[in-house]
């Protein structure tokens, strides 16, 4: 993966794995970063910013149209781009 970003954060890291493989499905690869940390030290997931789903600059515009338009099971998601 070349060119990462943020296209969405979240507070809980089970909801950022669906999202994830959503993308997947679709076929467009993510990453997750900062779910280890916030799971071991919850307390300091929001100083880190949250549990982070990035994907390449070039799938951005096309990842958040296709988790927009999906079914969340919570509102936790926080869209950032």
């Amino acid at each position: 993966m070349a060119s990462l970003i943020i296209i969405r954060t979240y507070g809980n890291s089970h909801l950022a794995h669906l999202d994830s493989a959503k993308l997947a499905d679709e076929g467009i690869e993510s990453r997750i970063h900062d779910d280890t940390m916030a799971s071991l030290l919850p307390h300091l997931s929001n100083a880190m910013g949250g549990i982070k789903l990035l994907v390449e600059e070039t799938d951005a515009a096309r990842a958040i149209e296709i988790l927009d338009n999906s079914e969340t099971i919570s509102g936790d998601d926080t869209p950032t781009g």
